[in-house]
């Protein structure tokens, strides 16, 4: 320790020292709000995030990314999926309650509010048959409908919807 000081001198080494001390400071704090996550998953653009654990339920709103468990037992609604089971999730909120959901059997395309969001495929990657989540109707409040960026993600169009209280956070993507 003495030598640091005698290196750089008194002054610059107690400066140096406070600026350490603050930045941990802060980066601790930051560490408080914001849990950093590594994402492995191909639905999302992007592979590095900040989970944002204190949130409103307004901050939830279409475009917003979350991440949550898949837990079917939860909710008797929702398809019972064994290969999601238990795992988590990070999708884009494509449509809130309130907006309206519409569900074409025939063509397996999905609409909120009118708009064309998504369609689900016949069959997953692995060749087995896939699900379809029918609806008709204004999403019920406290819920999401969900999806990848990609047409390949594992999402609300194959389960339903995702309620907010399972929502662990909002993702910041980073890159």
């Amino acid at each position: 320790m003495e030598k640091i000081r005698y290196i750089f001198g008194e002054k610059r080494f107690l400066y140096g020292l406070l600026v350490f001390i603050v930045f941990m400071s802060l980066y601790a704090i930051f560490l408080f709000f914001y849990k950093p996550l590594l994402i492995s998953s191909k639905s999302v653009n992007f592979k590095f995030g900040l989970v944002k654990q204190n949130f409103s339920l307004e901050d939830i709103k279409v475009g917003t990314y979350v991440s949550f468990f898949y837990d079917y037992t939860k909710d008797p609604s929702r398809i019972k999926l064994d290969v999601a089971q238990g795992k988590l999730f990070v999708k884009r909120v494509i449509c809130v309650g309130g907006q309206n959901l519409y569900v074409d059997k025939d063509s397996r395309s999905f609409y909120c509010d009118g708009i064309f969001i998504g369609k689900a495929r016949k069959r997953f990657l692995n060749g087995d048959e896939a699900p379809i989540f029918l609806f008709d109707g204004k999403i019920p409040e406290g819920y999401v409908f969900v999806e990848g960026d990609t047409k390949f993600s594992f999402d609300s169009r194959y389960w339903g919807f995702v309620k907010i209280d399972e929502v662990l956070g909002i993702v910041i993507p980073l890159f």
